[in-house]
């Protein structure tokens, strides 16, 4: 999936950050706002258990377009690509503070 959405980009952040501390699918029914039905608990936990979600940001560079991978999408991290989701963070509180100054 290409993409500028950072709705698409929470999503793999959450997958990500629900494998690393081995929570279960509930979360995902409580997410969602579904009822915990055996087909719905059977695709979250693969979800979960077995999907790898990879995020990567293309940057300009002299010799082309570079692809760099910002998986962990660390808020923490030295790497501005990647704390600042591939520009999305940042475009987002441009647009905010943009509109809040408009009134």
């Amino acid at each position: 999936v290409s993409t500028h959405s950072p709705l698409i980009l929470e999503f793999c952040w959450l997958i990500n950050s629900m494998k690393e501390l081995k929570a279960s699918e509930d979360a995902l029914f409580d997410l969602f706002q579904l009822s915990k039905t055996p087909t719905m608990r059977v695709l979250f936990s693969q979800i979960i258990e077995k999907k790898n979600f990879r995020t990567y940001f293309f940057e300009r560079a002299h010799s082309g377009v570079v692809a760099k991978d910002i998986s962990n999408l660390d808020p923490a991290s030295e790497d501005p690509s990647e704390y600042d989701w591939g520009g999305l963070t940042s475009f987002s509180s441009r647009a905010s503070e943009l509109v809040s100054n408009m009134f």
